[in-house]
């Protein structure tokens, strides 16, 4: 007699369900590691974009936007390449930055950014320390937070006109960061912007800013003097503290701005300068000397405002030890 399936014992139905469940299984597990090779093949980094790595160059092509990441989900390239990338190279067609893209890539010391690009995510460099130059292009209207923290190789940095706005901490703990130019079309800063700049030597806060935030050059040890536009009218807290090499501040408006405590602490500051405009006997708590009655400093040789001959013609005999 023939054996038919609808005859077979309930064990032997059970186990060919049993089977055919394991091969379906295993069906669906090579699916996946498919799949998963595939994507290995053809990484992405955006809709449009996608990333190869070879011979420690990170390259980024194709259109649009890179997909931003944070410090805990981090890029798909970071824990591969991390570590071994000396070049970034981002080529023309994308046009934004993804936030935190390069965090973390300490080897670094080159990064190529097209004039594609139009906006740069949060953090986007942040702790490139070996990262000693930065170019972006003109096209980009803002610094975002965190955009080169704690690059402590980096030396000195050009914002390009069309930028409005910094970030916070945009350029905290730069260590090495002498001189930073800002140009006037930035309006806006946010706190700490340059924290721990210790080597910052120079740097010239547009007018049209209004608000010196809290921390804004805290700790930046080697800065020596200052000069603040008339149109800022607030300075928020801590904005110079720790400034150990500050001497000299100006403030080139007509009566006090609205201020917090601890806006000098542990600041070595000898004078205030004002204008002969100024309505008020302090600025942020200090004592004011009125420069156009005393003999000039080097402070005011480069000032966008006046000029050495436009404050000191009357000034006869006076020395910088009458002040």
């Amino acid at each position: 007699m023939q054996v038919t399936k609808r005859m077979l014992p309930l064990y032997q139905k059970s186990s060919q369900r049993r089977d055919n469940f394991i091969i379906h299984a295993r069906q669906k597990e090579t699916l996946e590691n498919n799949l998963s090779r595939i994507a290995f093949l053809s990484p992405s980094c955006g809709s449009s974009c996608t990333y190869t790595a070879s011979s420690e160059v990170l390259t980024f092509s194709g259109t649009g936007s890179m997909y931003d990441y944070s410090t805990s989900n981090t890029a798909p390239w970071y824990a591969e390449e991390r570590n071994t990338t000396k070049s970034i190279i981002i080529t023309d067609g994308i046009t934004h930055i993804g936030s935190y893209s390069f965090y973390y890539f300490t080897n670094a010391t080159s990064i190529t950014i097209p004039d594609s690009v139009t906006s740069i995510g949060a953090g986007a460099f942040y702790f490139c320390s070996s990262l000693k130059s930065l170019t972006i292009p003109n096209s980009v209207k803002s610094i975002p937070n965190d955009f080169c923290r704690q690059c402590s190789s980096l030396e000195s940095f050009v914002i390009p006109e069309g930028v409005t706005s910094v970030g916070k901490d945009a350029f905290s703990s730069c260590f090495n960061l002498k001189s930073v130019t800002i140009p006037d079309s930035v309006k806006t800063f946010a706190d700490y912007a340059f924290y721990a700049c210790y080597q910052l030597e120079s740097v010239n806060i547009p007018e049209g800013v209004t608000t010196i935030s809290s921390g804004m050059f805290r700790s930046c040890y080697n800065l020596t003097s200052i000069t603040i536009p008339s149109t800022v009218r607030t300075v928020n807290a801590r904005a110079f503290a720790d400034c150990t090499g500050l001497k000299e501040v100006t403030y080139l408006g007509t009566s006090n701005p609205t201020f917090t405590n601890n806006i000098f602490s542990n600041s070595q500051i000898e004078h205030v300068y004002v204008t002969p405009e100024y309505k008020d006997s302090t600025f942020c708590g200090m004592p004011v000397v009125v420069f156009g009655l005393k003999t000039p400093t080097s402070l005011f040789t480069n000032s966008k405002v006046f000029t050495k001959s436009d404050i000191f013609t009357s000034t006869k005999g006076f020395t910088k030890s009458d002040i």
